[in-house]
């Protein structure tokens, strides 16, 4: 078979998943075609090759649309293998860990072993995505931000995620510090998502000392998950802290009000916070604003 012929089809199947309106027939057709492109891809470029992984990732997201969760995590270890990925540290390894499609493909299987609540899994793939982020130079992490949020992410892991290359690592920080979390490893959790928030600090004080970038509904989250794991580990006053800083984020941004549900589970966790150090009072009319605010929202 001709290798134009496959890569043809990898291409006819783009259209359908990216060019046109998002029904759900073009997905199936998109699907359909990436699954006849694999046998002339392996036949034209080898079971290690780009266009193969490139092949398999998009047939993984599909299928996790889909909610075929057992059939998108098999495809998209067969993406991994596709680019060289394997579990010993060989120079084949090494190789494909630096392909930028990496990063991407260990985001989808880190997202879907969290989904399954399959926490040192999903500790393990968020890992290797940050490792393979460190291996990429310049250029590779450019294509990271033209590329890979169009055609090699299953979903957004932040609002703000492609704005630059600083937060879209800080999101990577954000997921392992939850997987340490679940995994009840809370002193890497807390160093991690501290890691995460420096990074956000650094991006906005170099927008410019005048004008620095405003936090967002990202560092809110951060702020949020600081605030849980330091609640759980008993440091409720630092726990507060954060809870707070999250609510004044969240209150500050344009498109968010106080009817807005993460506004209103931050001030429920404020609540439990001073109900933790026997603060009934506080609790009382933080707890009530809380159950107002879901009112509004109609929960």
């Amino acid at each position: 078979i001709h290798p134009d012929v496959a890569l043809s089809l990898v291409r006819l199947a783009d259209m359908f998943n990216y060019g046109w309106e998002d029904y759900s027939d073009n997905k199936a057709t998109a699907l359909s075609l990436y699954q006849e492109a694999l046998v002339p891809l392996r036949e034209s470029f080898g079971r290690i090759s780009p266009h193969l992984g490139m092949a398999y990732n998009s047939i993984g997201i599909l299928y996790a649309a889909r909610n075929k969760l057992q059939h998108s995590m098999k495809s998209f270890y067969d993406a991994l293998a596709s680019y060289g990925v394997r579990s010993r540290a060989d120079e084949t390894a090494r190789k494909g860990q630096s392909q930028p499609d990496v990063f991407y493909v260990w985001i989808n299987v880190g997202g879907l072993h969290m989904e399954k609540r399959e926490w040192r899994l999903a500790l393990r793939s968020f890992l290797k995505a940050h490792s393979a982020f460190q291996c990429l130079d310049e250029e590779s992490r450019t294509y990271l931000q033209k590329i890979g949020p169009r055609m090699m992410m299953r979903q957004a892991m932040t609002v703000s995620y492609f704005e630059d290359n600083d937060t879209l690592l800080a999101s990577v920080l954000q997921s392992i510090g939850k997987a340490h979390s679940m995994l009840h490893q809370y002193g890497k959790a807390i160093e991690t998502l501290e890691e995460a928030l420096r990074i956000h600090k650094v991006v906005a004080i170099r927008g410019g000392a005048t004008n620095p970038r405003s936090p967002g509904q990202d560092v809110a989250r951060i702020l949020e998950n600081l605030g849980e794991v330091l609640m759980i580990s008993g440091d409720l006053t630092s726990a507060h802290s954060r809870y707070v800083e999250s609510l004044r984020i969240l209150r500050s941004i344009s498109c968010a009000n106080d009817s807005s549900i993460e506004v209103a589970l931050v001030l429920g966790a404020i609540g439990q916070v001073h109900l933790k150090k026997g603060e009934y009072a506080e609790a009382r009319v933080v707890l009530k604003e809380c159950m107002r605010t879901f009112e509004k929202i109609g929960k």
